[in-house]
């Protein structure tokens, strides 16, 4: 997972081979505006680590670079609000009395 993670380029990749398979070397590199020279070397080492392979078409994603995809949207989601706790033994700062007056009075149409 790291192999990906740590290089922008090929997690461009995997990105964009997950929307939409059998991407060709030139959409892939004018995508990314990355040199089609330095895009064949990155689609090599990830042929190389079977995360992508070649078809006649272009390229697609395997079975280990799908379940990669998958990682990477877990370590990519963000708690929403509900799921925030306040950290233990953190304080709520309440406002004085005058200042909930003017707060509410902004807030009154």
């Amino acid at each position: 997972m790291e192999f990906v993670t740590k290089d922008k380029r090929r997690l461009a990749v995997l990105n964009d081979l997950s929307v939409e398979n059998g991407l060709t070397l030139e959409r892939l590199a004018s995508k990314n505006r990355i040199p089609e020279s330095m895009m064949m070397t990155v689609l090599g080492s990830m042929q190389e680590k079977n995360i992508i392979s070649s078809k006649e078409g272009g390229y697609e994603l395997t079975e280990t670079g799908r379940e990669l995809v998958n990682e990477v949207r877990k370590l990519e989601k963000v708690p929403s609000r509900k799921e925030r706790r306040p950290r233990e033994g953190a304080q709520v700062r309440v406002a004085p009395q005058h200042k909930r007056k003017q707060i509410d009075r902004r807030r009154v149409p």
